[in-house]
């Protein structure tokens, strides 16, 4: 007999992601992501002066808002026909790898590791490592108090759950070490950006803030530490887990999903913007045969290619394939059938797996294909979505002190930081990049001065949309069918699954409905 449960929320970080799933014969049979919150940016970014743009758009998200703002500039780069000087090429680039490395300890650390581990079992560390003991003793502590947050409540362990007292222990240190990491990577971006998070430095046509070698040092400093770290203790933790717990999601027979991966690129290597030339390429894989990823076709991008499907989302006008340069974002709480506020984001009539595994495998980077091989772990999976995410962070902090480098040479050739002009009366942009989580494009449109039309495509928007006209799921929806759920009260795969695509729908939808039932609380 099939049972349909409803769990949510399904995020740590984020609150307004459910999942309806239909459990049959101990697997998952059908699935349904929700986004139960829209927030309306897009609708309040209509009619306002171009220049808001960038400030606002940030406010869509809290941890990653500095890719929308480098996404909002560079789509009014290209209205106002700008190029960006040379050195603020560069700092957007370091503002945006603080974020990405930023972003990716937090996904590892803090919204995965949990579920692979029980926090109880340091109550039996007996080990001589201080570090260790400390933790244990404080987390312990917690426990003992009934205060189990951030680790509790969490779902009950199965056999793939870490309860060797020394690993959890070690595990822990490194999750409180994580912290101050992070907070390290944000101090980074603040340095070239004024503040973070909701940066105040990148404008059109570049960046505001005139930079100075202290800066700089600054920074290196900085990101000595962080780089050092990723690849020390990051990287390593994350292999570690998906060598070991994660062996069941190694096969990709479930936690895999569609073969097609989309990437924008990111960190632009010429002042031009051309997102053809970027440190992590753009590019697309559609329907891949990835026994052999030395086959792999990567196609070049087109954004005309994006489009959207509201047939099964919450918003007026039901069509089906339009780019988001056509559209005016309208509500419909109450619509027929429809049962999230994200929108199904499509490329070339395809739903498209979005993130730092899609970058990789766009890349072709060799290294990390031989690190994934070495786990046993299929190329599409819940192992490879986790390790790529950790190998990035690493190779993207290695490379930021390369363009700090690049960044002294060009401060001594010109001190030029942007290169400012007038905003026509009308006109139509779009500003992609890919951000932590996957491909972002801002697309704008200005009709009289003021912005007319202005539509936000993010990377969960990706990840976590919904059906389309031809009942195309999306990449979490798909990932989600045939995964083992032992016992209905305990579904602690289907949110192992849902987190290895670190999913963030704040970012993804732009009025609660306090009418939901909450079908099922589990986790």
């Amino acid at each position: 007999m099939a049972d349909t449960i409803r769990l949510g929320p399904v995020g740590r970080i984020d609150q307004d992601m459910a999942v309806d799933i239909t459990v049959d014969g101990g697997a998952v049979t059908e699935a349904r992501m929700e986004a139960t919150m829209a927030r309306g940016f897009e609708t309040i970014l209509r009619g306002r002066d171009p220049r808001d743009a960038i400030v606002v758009a940030q406010r869509i998200c809290g941890i990653c808002p500095a890719p929308h703002a480098v996404a909002s500039a560079q789509a009014l780069d290209e209205l106002t026909d700008a190029r960006v000087p040379p050195v603020a090429r560069i700092v957007r680039n370091l503002i945006l790898g603080a974020t990405h490395v930023s972003s990716h300890i937090l996904s590892f650390f803090l919204a995965t590791l949990p579920d692979y581990i029980d926090p109880s079992a340091v109550s039996r560390y007996r080990g001589k490592d201080k570090r260790t003991a400390i933790v244990a003793s404080k987390v312990g502590q917690m426990l003992d108090a009934g205060d189990g947050a951030p680790f509790l409540p969490r779902y009950a362990g199965d056999k793939a759950t870490l309860r060797d007292p020394d690993v959890v222990g070690a595990l822990l240190a490194d999750y409180f070490d994580a912290l101050q990491i992070k907070r390290k990577a944000e101090t980074m971006a603040a340095a070239l950006a004024g503040r973070h998070p909701h940066i105040c430095s990148v404008v059109a046509g570049g960046v505001t803030i005139p930079i100075s070698v202290e800066q700089v040092t600054q920074f290196r400093f900085a990101l000595q530490d962080v780089a050092d770290w990723v690849s020390r203790t990051m990287f390593p933790d994350a292999k570690a887990i998906a060598s070991g717990p994660m062996a069941s999601f190694k096969s990709g027979r479930f936690g895999g999903g569609q073969a097609s991966f989309l990437s924008f690129g990111a960190f632009d290597q010429n002042i031009s913007g051309d997102y053809k030339d970027r440190f992590l390429p753009s590019g697309a894989i559609v329907a891949a045969d990835l026994r052999d990823l030395s086959k792999i076709t990567v196609q070049q991008i087109d954004p005309a290619k994006v489009t959207e499907s509201l047939t099964y989302a919450r918003y007026g006008n039901a069509y089906d394939g339009r780019n988001p340069a056509e559209v005016v974002t309208e509500f419909e709480p109450g619509k027929r059938d429809a049962y999230t506020f994200v929108k199904g984001a499509r490329y070339d009539g395809k739903p498209m797996e979005v993130g730092p595994l899609a970058r990789m495998l766009v890349k072709r980077d060799s290294a990390f294909l031989r690190e994934l091989a070495s786990t046993g772990a299929a190329p599409q999976s819940v192992p490879a979505r986790v390790l790529a995410r950790a190998y990035e962070a690493k190779i993207v902090a290695r490379a930021m002190l390369g363009w700090l480098d690049d960044l002294i040479e060009a401060m001594a050739q010109s001190g030029d930081i942007c290169d400012e002009k007038e905003f026509p009366d009308k006109g139509r942009a779009v500003g992609i990049v890919d951000a932590p989580r996957g491909a972002l494009g801002h697309w704008v449109s200005l009709d009289a001065d003021v912005i007319d039309i202005y539509q936000v495509v993010s990377p969960s928007t990706w990840n976590a949309s919904p059906r389309d006209a031809s009942m195309q799921r999306g990449p979490i929806e798909e990932a989600l069918i045939g995964t083992p759920v032992p016992d209905v009260a305990n579904p602690l795969n289907v949110v192992r699954v849902i987190r290895s695509f670190d999913p963030c729908l704040t970012c993804a939808v732009h009025i609660i409905d306090g009418r939901a039932d909450r079908l099922t609380r589990v986790g």
